[in-house]
C-alpha cells in the first residue's frame, strides 16, 4: 500500500473517531461516593497483596476514591472469599483472587458460599 493511500486511510479513521466516541452513553459520576474495598484472602506482603496494592495505588486517581485493601487469609482464601460473597452488591467490595477460586470447589466437600453463583458485578441490577 502507498504512503498516499495509508495517509488517507488514516484520515478518514481520524474524522470518524469522534462522531464514535459522540454517541457512547455518557459516565455515570456517582459513582464511587465512597471509598471501595478490596478483600485480599491471603496473607500481607504475599504476591496478590502486592498486586492488590499496586493496583490500588493506580486505581484510586482515576476512580477519585481511596481502595482500601483488607487482607483475610485463611482455609486456602475461602475465608476472604466468604466474606466478599455475603458483602452486598453494590459496586464498593472487590474481591482479588487467584486460581484458588476455581479449585477450592473440587478440593473442599463444602464451601460457606457458591463459587459459580454467589458473586456477580454491581451493575447487574441496573438493567
Amino acid at each position: 500500500m502507498s504512503l498516499r493511500k495509508t495517509t488517507l486511510w488514516l484520515a478518514v479513521l481520524l474524522a470518524l473517531s469522534p462522531v464514535s466516541a459522540a454517541a457512547q452513553k455518557p459516565v455515570q459520576r456517582d459513582y464511587p461516593s465512597k471509598p471501595i474495598r478490596v478483600i485480599v484472602p491471603y496473607a500481607a506482603g504475599g504476591p496478590m497483596d502486592y498486586i492488590a496494592r499496586a493496583l490500588g495505588r493506580k486505581m484510586a486517581p482515576a476512580l477519585g476514591q481511596q481502595l482500601v485493601i483488607e487482607n483475610k487469609p485463611g482455609a486456602g482464601g475461602a475465608l476472604g472469599t466468604d466474606v466478599a460473597a455475603k458483602s452486598p452488591a453494590d459496586g464498593y467490595t472487590m474481591l482479588l483472587t487467584s486460581s484458588s477460586h476455581a479449585s477450592l470447589p473440587v478440593i473442599k466437600k463444602s464451601l460457606p458460599y457458591d463459587p459459580g453463583q454467589g458473586f456477580r458485578p454491581h451493575y447487574a441490577d441496573r438493567q
